[in-house]
């Protein structure tokens, strides 16, 4: 354990003399050199190096055409483009493996409901005359 005892009144430094600690102040001994840690340095880096990413895949601009037209739907068509798109983004999606499969979904879902309702109103258009 390191030994330090309490300064003894000396007179202050000259104004361009850098202030020197009492002997009293130093250590009396040195620290202990423990020396490497046990288990050694690391054998492998599995990471990739800072900085560098792997490019992710692209999003499939048929998902996305899809889910537009589900959405706006532009009356029977909108829908019929946001079926067709979303069935050809999804085999894109499949075989490629681009992203945008959800989009693709959703986009198939709102146009399979576009037509729904659109062959519902001309169920019921059709019937009432």
């Amino acid at each position: 354990m390191t030994q330090y005892s309490t300064p003894e009144a000396q007179p202050a430094p000259a104004p361009h003399q850098q202030p020197q600690l009492p002997a009293q102040w130093m250590p009396q001994q040195s620290p202990p050199n423990w020396g490497p840690p046990p288990w050694g340095p690391p054998q492998h880096n599995h990471y990739p190096p800072p900085g560098w990413y792997p490019p992710a895949p692209r999003t499939s601009d048929l998902a996305v055409v899809s889910l537009v037209f589900g959405i706006l739907w532009l009356a029977w068509f909108g829908s019929l483009i946001a079926v067709i798109t979303g069935h050809l983004a999804l085999r894109e999606c499949r075989e490629t493996g681009a992203r945008g499969k959800l989009c693709a979904e959703f986009g198939l879902a709102l146009g399979y409901l576009g037509l729904a309702m659109w062959v519902l109103l001309f169920v019921v258009l059709s019937n009432i005359s």
